[in-house]
């Protein structure tokens, strides 16, 4: 269980048949069982409402109401950063970039267009987890930076 009281979903296609699993270790021991890759298998939801809403979402996109759906899409909020250092490689030195820190990234639950174009990228929150000080600081940053204002599904 997660630290907000949602439970993960790991769906494992098995050659086009879905199962369903609430712990890893179970869906781990699925794949194995039948020679399956986890990680080319298996779509990981953070919560049954993602879950309901992914389903409803591939419905819409099947009934021409949206398309181009998608999960887990990573947007840069601040990129990493870099200093040059001096490096000796085959006995010359030459600047490198020497990574700092590491970005800062935001992942959208969904993402898709409405038929006229418009982008939509919606987020799934529960009362408690659309307030935390992090999400927040990155919603502000999606429209800030990128002029996208998400859509929370509650």
């Amino acid at each position: 269980m997660s630290k907000y009281y949602n439970h993960k979903i790991f769906i494992v296609d098995n050659d086009g048949l879905k199962e369903r699993f609430y712990k890893r270790t179970s869906a781990q021991a699925f794949c194995d069982e039948h020679n399956l890759n986890f990680k080319d298998c298996t779509e990981i939801f953070d919560s049954q409402k993602e879950l309901d809403r992914w389903e409803m979402l591939q419905i819409m996109e099947q009934r021409g109401q949206i398309s181009e759906l998608q999960r887990q899409v990573p947007y840069v909020l601040v990129p990493s950063q870099y200093i040059k250092v001096l490096k000796t490689v085959r006995k010359k030195e030459v600047l490198k970039d020497k990574r700092i820190e590491a970005p800062i990234t935001y992942k959208a639950d969904f993402q898709y267009r409405l038929p006229g174009g418009k982008l939509i990228v919606e987020d799934v929150k529960s009362e408690i987890t659309r307030k935390l000080p992090e999400y927040v600081m990155k919603r502000k940053l999606m429209l800030y930076i990128h002029g996208i204002k998400l859509t929370e599904v509650i």
